[in-house]
């Protein structure tokens, strides 16, 4: 929650740097300047909108936590934890279904 409420204030203050930067621009007479500094602000504003609509709805952005797969038989990471990480990554579509049964198999037959 605290994430999306500084990521709001980061997007307002984008808004407002594109605001400044439109009239600098605009100011020395840089006439596309007012189109940089809109282009900005919109952004800006799009952030602001896109995180406060999230905290209102309760809903996650796409913000998808990749667990990490050692390459390697880390004697670490158990090979339940390793297979539970590949079903993670198959759950939010990171890899196919022919990827999840390859490295699956490659991860139970270093197991015996």
């Amino acid at each position: 929650m605290l994430r999306k409420i500084l990521l709001i204030v980061a997007g307002l203050l984008l808004a407002y740097v594109g605001y400044m930067v439109a009239t600098a621009l605009e100011n020395i007479g840089i006439g596309i300047g007012r189109w940089i500094g809109l282009a900005i602000s919109l952004y800006g504003l799009l952030i602001a909108l896109s995180y406060a609509v999230s905290i209102v709805r309760g809903r996650k952005l796409p913000f998808i936590p990749v667990p990490f797969v050692s390459p390697h038989n880390d004697p670490g990471i158990s090979p339940e934890e390793r297979v539970k990480a590949l079903e993670e990554l198959l759950k939010n579509g990171v890899i196919t279904q022919e990827q999840f049964q390859k490295k699956r198999e490659e991860i139970l037959s270093q197991r015996w």
